[in-house]
């Protein structure tokens, strides 16, 4: 059986609907069979965490993930789109605190994946 991930990295900028602070996300390809992992990027380092749900710390309003008090919010978007295409292991750097929402939908996301470049792996 084999998994997927993408090409090639983008970058995506734009406003957080929740914080209305600016955000940037660069969604990268994985070579590991890892999953899709969040990077936090804070105060000079990286944590990383694992889209799952375990690490779900609230869905008030939006989805928001967390590990070691770092938290980024509504990933639920950005998420549709990988899942919509079945993509299985993503590394996505966070600047900010939330995912940008960019038209309220997936569609930049989805538009953004496919021109990256989808491919197979094994596993």
């Amino acid at each position: 059986m084999s998994r997927k991930t993408i090409k090639n990295p983008f970058s995506l900028n734009g406003v957080g609907l929740h914080t209305g602070r600016e955000s940037k996300i660069t969604v990268m390809p994985m070579e590991e069979n890892n999953g899709i992992i969040f990077i936090k990027k804070t105060n000079g380092f990286d944590i990383e965490i694992k889209a799952d749900v375990k690490n779900v710390t609230t869905t008030i309003r939006s989805t928001t993930i967390g590990k070691e008090g770092a938290e980024i919010k509504t990933i639920e978007h950005l998420l549709a789109a990988v899942y919509a295409l079945e993509i299985d292991d993503l590394y996505i750097e966070v600047e900010g605190d939330e995912i940008p929402i960019l038209d309220g939908s997936s569609r930049y996301f989805c538009e953004n994946i496919k021109n990256a470049g989808i491919i197979e792996k094994k596993r």
